[in-house]
Order: C-alpha cells, then sequence, then structure tokens
C-alpha cells in the first residue's frame, strides 16, 4: 500500500500487488473523512506556481471533486 501525505496530511492511499504495472484500488481523503474505495488508479494533477514548482496536488475523489492539498 502507498500512504500519501501533502503537507502533514494524508490524502491518498492506493494498493494493489506487486506484480501489478498499475494499481488496483484507491480511496481519497478530504476534510470530511475517507472516499469508499476506488476500482484503478486515482486521477491526479499537480498544482504549479505558474512556473515549475509544484505547490500542491489534487485527486479527483468518486463523486467528482477534486480534493486538493
Amino acid at each position: 500500500m502507498g500512504c500519501y501525505y501533502l503537507g502533514g496530511e494524508e490524502i491518498l492511499r492506493a494498493w494493489g500487488y506487486a506484480d501489478e504495472e498499475h494499481c488496483r484500488h484507491n480511496a481519497v481523503r478530504d476534510g470530511s473523512g475517507w472516499h469508499p474505495p476506488q476500482h484503478g488508479c486515482p486521477d491526479v494533477e499537480l498544482i504549479r506556481d505558474g512556473q515549475a514548482a509544484v505547490v500542491g496536488l489534487a485527486v479527483r475523489a468518486p463523486n467528482g471533486e477534486w480534493v486538493r492539498a
């Protein structure tokens, strides 16, 4: 299982088997708690400061909303 943190907050978990190329499941956490696990890899976008620096991360929750951290 991969647990992903940003700014000290866990926002994403992704898991599967070591021999698989991609995630089998993922779960996204926002201010109200964990969303139900979904099949496959999560949709993730990097948030940049207008230059090349990454300043945040957005992960799509099962309801279609983007969780930003």
